[in-house]
């Protein structure tokens, strides 16, 4: 009668434990759901900064190797370069173009219009965006495709409200030209963020020797 007791008592123990153990492990598992949920809007706006940013990134390399290998505008049209343009006034902080610079004296091309002729002013265009006579090739518009990402600022220049990067193609002395309010730059940092929270930011970082890459 004992040992049948002893036995009866043991399993109640064995069940008493596995309930405890199941319990914990619900425990851990809710806990780390309401974890997930709660973090979840602040993950979703760090994936879509991260998207906007390295999107932004591509799109100026874009602009570089279509500059570098000298691509005629539509199949035909030999330009002066090509660049993307940020104007947080005119187009917003959640837009911007990927331009041709249209050639401003093809009286300095070649013939065949392929290549560029030697001197000061070479089958150039004005290495920057001018909005009358440049080509768009794309406007990129993210506000809906990753809402809550804003263009947060454009440094250095903190009072500047644009920027053009310009590729040139035919102009190799000066691989870059960084054009912002006020003037030129060697470098400038296109500054991504949070909508409602803009110290979460990323950065994109060109160079007048035509570096590109993100940073934070």
């Amino acid at each position: 009668m004992k040992s049948k007791k002893r036995e009866i008592n043991l399993k109640k123990l064995q069940i008493g434990l596995t309930l405890a153990e199941v319990l914990v492990v619900i425990f851990i598992i809710t806990a780390i759901i309401l974890v997930v949920v709660s973090n979840f809007p602040q993950t979703k706006l760090q994936s879509a900064l991260l998207r906007v940013t390295y999107k932004f990134e591509q799109d100026l390399r874009k602009a570089q190797n279509l500059a570098l290998s000298a691509t005629k505008y539509g199949g035909t049209e030999v330009v002066g370069g090509y660049g993307v343009y940020v104007n947080l006034l005119s187009q917003g902080n959640k837009k911007y173009i990927i331009y041709a610079d249209k050639v401003t004296n093809p009286a300095k091309c070649n013939s065949n219009s392929t290549n560029c002729l030697p001197g000061p002013v070479a089958c150039n265009g004005n290495e920057q965006y001018g909005t009358s006579f440049d080509y768009i090739i794309d406007t990129i518009d993210f506000s809906s495709t990753e809402p809550g990402i804003i263009i947060k600022e454009i440094r250095p220049t903190l009072s500047s409200s644009f920027s053009s990067i310009n590729f040139s193609s035919c102009d190799f002395s000066l691989i870059t030209k960084i054009t912002v309010a006020g003037g030129t730059l060697n470098l400038v940092e296109i500054v991504f963020a949070f909508e409602s929270d803009p110290n979460r930011t990323r950065a994109v970082s060109i160079n007048s020797n035509g570096l590109v890459q993100v940073i934070r």
